[in-house]
């Protein structure tokens, strides 16, 4: 029995015996996988948002506008469907900050590109004829583009280049161009705003931005380090043209079609006026029998004379005298 009292209840000596065979709770540790696993999408989002860069208005657009004057300009291929591109190009030639301006177009037909829309819908005026050309080729990415553009530019010893693109490909662009040309020529990025991304975040712009983002993720992420620099020499993968002055903006397609052949008009028919009986359609005339040539006549002869006509003639005199022949007086 204890000193302090009555012994303990039953109860209290179970729960006792309880609580010190039973370990201490201990706290949950939570596995190291899992905790990776939650941590690297955000420090994935961290790096590709600071170090590679998703802003619209920040990190994926450049802006070199600011250099005076650029030899060429080079307008990058693309669906802009009103056409800021090109309408960049051409106010960079009216105000005289380039000599040249280049509208690249892939081809969408046989014997068509997409540059000749763009040149037919944004005729030049007279103060840029003869500066515009087009580069016309087969390339599917930009990488293969500006391998074209490059060659074509050192073949005319280009220094410099004003690269026109949408505000939002400027940056990628850029990349890509200093990547293949190692500043030969020196791209300057332009930026082009389109009027469809000014009424803020559309579905889309939403569309573009995505897949432009997918877009500099897999350039700057690695392929990147795997496009190798435009030599002389090198064979391109695309092939491409150019059309210059007065060719740029025309195409055999495009020819305006023949005059369509005069028509005879309609014959006027009087409603009112009774229908004209039919005329019973004369025979054929014959035509005459080519007449006969005539035989040739013969030639007359005269009747011979009687014999009595002949003896009533009377007979030639002979001539007695001797012909005497005269001789030339003497001088």
């Amino acid at each position: 029995m204890p000193v302090h009292g009555n012994p303990p209840r039953r109860s209290d000596r179970t729960s006792k015996r309880t609580a010190l065979s039973r370990p201490a709770p201990q706290r949950r540790k939570i596995p190291v996988h899992i905790l990776i696993a939650l941590l690297l999408p955000a420090v994935l989002v961290g790096v590709l948002v600071f170090g590679i860069g998703f802003g619209w208005t920040g990190s994926m657009t450049r802006d070199d506008s600011a250099a005076p004057h650029a030899r060429w300009t080079l307008v990058l291929d693309g669906w802009v469907p009103r056409g800021e591109r090109a309408s960049r190009g051409l106010e960079l030639a009216r105000t005289r900050r380039t000599d040249s301006v280049l509208i690249s177009g892939s081809q969408v037909a046989p014997g068509v590109w997409a540059s000749l829309f763009q040149l037919r819908a944004l005729p030049p005026d007279s103060s840029v004829n003869g500066r515009i050309g087009e580069l016309r080729h087969d390339a599917t990415s930009t990488s293969e583009e500006v391998r074209a553009a490059t060659a074509f530019f050192r073949s005319r010893g280009v220094d410099t280049v004003f690269l026109v693109t949408s505000d939002y490909h400027t940056d990628r662009a850029a990349s890509i161009a200093e990547r293949v040309a190692q500043g030969k020529p020196v791209y300057l990025a332009v930026p082009a705003y389109e009027a469809r991304f000014s009424k803020g975040w559309t579905r889309e712009r939403l569309k573009t931005w995505l897949l432009e983002s997918t877009k500099r993720l897999t350039w700057f992420g690695y392929e990147r380090w795997l496009t190798e620099p435009l030599t002389t020499g090198d064979s391109l993968p695309t092939t491409w043209s150019t059309a210059l002055g007065g060719e740029a903006g025309r195409s055999s397609l495009f020819a305006p079609p023949p005059p369509p052949p005069p028509a005879c008009p309609p014959p006027v028919v009087c409603p009112a006026c009774p229908a004209p009986e039919p005329v019973a359609e004369r025979p054929a005339a014959v035509a005459p029998a080519a007449p006969k040539p005539a035989a040739p006549r013969k030639p007359e002869v005269a009747p011979k004379a009687t014999a009595k006509a002949e003896a009533k003639k009377p007979a030639p005199k002979a001539n007695t005298k001797p012909k005497t022949e005269k001789k030339p007086a003497k001088k």
